[in-house]
């Protein structure tokens, strides 16, 4: 998980636990929690709103992620298998929502866990009070002393 030039591992928190409390909060919401085999078509129609704010979310969050986050592989886990059966397969309803169930909730987690492992890194070097000198290719060719380096 490498984050982009000039980004915080605090600024990563925080877009992580707003993904998390806010946005899955409010898709979550939208999903019918019990449903029947014989569905009503209103039913379905909240079904099929919350597959479109579960969407438009999964783009917008992307975004962000990708605007935090060098590793594409993070903003890649929002619209993955999970997503494609979500969006492009014909469950019956209770399949559906169960999915999207536990599909957010995975996202939840994952967010989650990345968040703790950005704290961890925060917190072994919050103690790093050293100075930290990386050579570069300009250094060794002109043979520079160490403690000459600015």
């Amino acid at each position: 998980m490498l984050l982009r030039p000039g980004t915080t591992c605090d600024q990563a928190i925080k877009l992580l636990e707003r993904l998390t409390n806010q946005g899955l909060n409010d898709v979550q919401n939208a999903v019918p929690h019990v449903t029947s085999p014989g569905l009503t078509q209103g039913g379905w129609n909240n079904l099929a709103k919350a597959q479109r704010t579960y969407d438009e979310w999964t783009l917008e969050a992307g975004t962000e992620l990708l605007e935090v986050f060098a590793d594409r592989s993070v903003a890649g886990r929002l619209r993955g298998d999970r997503y494609d059966a979500i969006m492009h397969r014909q469950f019956n309803a209770d399949r559906h929502a169960n999915l999207m169930h536990t599909e957010l909730q995975e996202l939840r987690t994952y967010f989650t866990e990345l968040a703790n492992k950005l704290r961890r890194i925060q917190d072994r070097f919050s103690r790093h009070h050293v100075r930290t000198v990386v050579l570069d290719t300009n250094d060794l060719l002109h043979y520079m002393r160490f403690d000459k380096i600015p």
